[in-house]
């Protein structure tokens, strides 16, 4: 696959996994660009898992938290948790 085709795949995973709009999705790479080298599988999924299951978050609840935050997701889970 292309850098491109993984790109759009991760992003489309994470709108689809947090329920994200457009409007969210952007404010989310654009107000952290790592994001867009991340993988969905290894990076994004298990810290939205652990963020949900720790603070026990509703979807709702983990979507706001995300945008509004968009860096939480780039926290290590061994030293920032």
């Amino acid at each position: 696959m292309s850098f491109e085709s993984n790109l759009e795949l991760s992003l489309a995973k994470l709108r689809s996994r947090l329920g994200l709009s457009d409007a969210q999705l952007q404010k989310v790479v654009v107000t952290s660009p790592p994001v867009l080298g991340y993988s969905f599988e290894s990076n994004f999924e298990p810290k939205l898992q652990f963020l949900q299951a720790e603070l026990s978050l509703s979807l709702d609840a983990l979507r706001e938290k995300v945008v509004r935050m968009p860096a939480v997701r780039s926290y290590s889970q061994a030293r920032r948790y």
